[in-house]
């Protein structure tokens, strides 16, 4: 029986293992990563459905991974209580009368009742996330920093909000050249995922592209292996992303 392409192998196993609305997260080997509604393989390239809803051909060459996201897109993990009951209920009519007064005069008070496309539009600096909802409208526009539940949160290399904003991009840089040197595998993969969690800097996707291509001069095997270890994660060739095209 014919091997099949990493990439095709993976088009398989999300479709068994996973809801047909789980969102994926792309990460290209340039160091960006995708949201993404679906993909689908075409050969020797993947069609891949963005949130947005343009849809875009990506060389399978250029992916790293995709990965299958089924958690709210914000880390959750520590908070330590229950989500539901700590979010502030503004369904009472009678808040409405806030909507009408001027934001100069209480800006606390508008954050927490304007909505938040609304805030977004009258330039809150850090705006108040009082749902799910709006986190995922959040991210989809690209907000670097949000208050959710009295906390803030940063939007990370990987498309997802975490409350450490992690490294930044001048210990990164020298980081990186340390690694260089180290010739440690282990290392990278530990860098490389830090990396992915830091705060959103467009500055930072270089780094990790060279990351990536130290990794698989160091392990030229590594994705392929990881592919066997997690079925639902896709790992794909070793190459810097050249190519990403419009589909009409």
């Amino acid at each position: 029986m014919k091997k099949l392409p990493a990439f095709v192998a993976v088009v398989l196993l999300s479709g068994v293992c996973h809801p047909a609305t789980a969102l994926e997260r792309v990460y290209l080997r340039s160091g960006s990563t995708l949201i993404a509604e679906s993909h689908k393989d075409l050969g020797n390239s993947v069609e891949v459905i963005l949130q947005s809803g343009t849809r875009v051909v990506i060389l399978a060459k250029d992916m790293d991974k995709i990965v299958i996201e089924t958690s709210a897109p914000i880390d959750l993990s520590n908070l330590g209580f229950d989500l539901e009951t700590a979010l502030p209920d503004v369904s009472d009519p009678l808040n409405e009368k806030w909507l009408d007064r001027p934001v100069s005069e209480n800006p606390e008070s508008a954050r927490l009742f304007l909505s938040f496309p609304e805030q977004l539009e009258r330039g809150f600096e850090i705006p108040l996330a009082k749902t799910l909802s709006d986190v995922n409208y959040a991210r989809k526009r690209k907000v670097k920093t949000i208050e959710f539940i009295d906390r803030l949160f940063y939007l990370g290399m990987d498309m997802h909000y975490h409350e450490d904003s992690g490294i930044d991009y001048d210990d990164a840089f020298v980081e990186l050249l340390d690694l260089e040197s180290a010739r440690s595998v282990k290392e990278v993969l530990e860098y490389i995922h830090r990396l992915r969690l830091s705060s959103l800097d467009t500055r930072k996707e270089p780094l990790i592209a060279a990351a990536i291509r130290l990794r698989d001069r160091l392990d030229p095997d590594y994705g392929r292996r990881q592919l066997r270890v997690e079925g639902w994660t896709a790992q794909v060739g070793p190459e810097i992303v050249r190519n990403v095209m419009p589909v009409e």
